[in-house]
């Protein structure tokens, strides 16, 4: 196989794991929307908007994990064709793993703020109210996306290609 066959591998990888960042976005900032819609649904007596947040919600987290899967595939058979066919890399999966890099640092460390801000609001008795969302809408996404930035998957988009050729020291 050609070295550009692989580089498109490599911008697929990519492509799959962003947009699949992008759709645990949108699900984590459906739970923002649904104190509005219920409020909405309550004043109009309809079920429209609870079925269009519901639809977002798991639409979003189903769709972003089969693109991850997609994405692992790709991610297998790139190292099994053009790399040494460690499937491994020599490293952990990306759930027990934590603050492997910068963006798993900021992910990791607004995971571990948001649980602890979840467990304040959840102690002070704040629970019916729009900031209980916002927390949930962060540690959504970042227990979501903690596993990717720290993962496989994320390794292998930084994937270089080093030239190989005489040393001219």
């Amino acid at each position: 196989m050609s070295w550009g066959r692989y580089e498109y591998r490599g911008k697929r990888i990519r492509c799959l794991f962003w947009i699949a960042v992008g759709l645990f976005a949108i699900h984590a900032s459906s739970y923002l929307l649904m104190p509005v819609a219920t409020e909405f649904a309550e004043s109009r007596n309809s079920n429209t908007p609870l079925f269009a947040i519901g639809c977002i919600f798991w639409s979003s987290i189903v769709l972003g994990y089969l693109l991850i899967a997609l994405a692992n595939t790709e991610r297998k058979n790139f190292i099994r064709k053009r790399l040494n066919g460690d499937l491994s890399m020599q490293c952990h999966i990306g759930a027990v793993t934590f603050f492997s890099n910068l963006p798993a640092t900021i992910v990791d460390a607004a995971l571990f703020a948001s649980v602890v801000a979840f467990a304040i609001i959840y102690c002070a008795g704040f629970i019916n109210r729009y900031i209980t969302y916002v927390a949930l809408a962060i540690v959504s996404f970042s227990l979501n996306t903690h596993g990717l930035f720290n993962g496989r998957i994320y390794k292998i988009t930084k994937y270089k290609r080093l030239r190989r050729g005489e040393n001219h020291e």
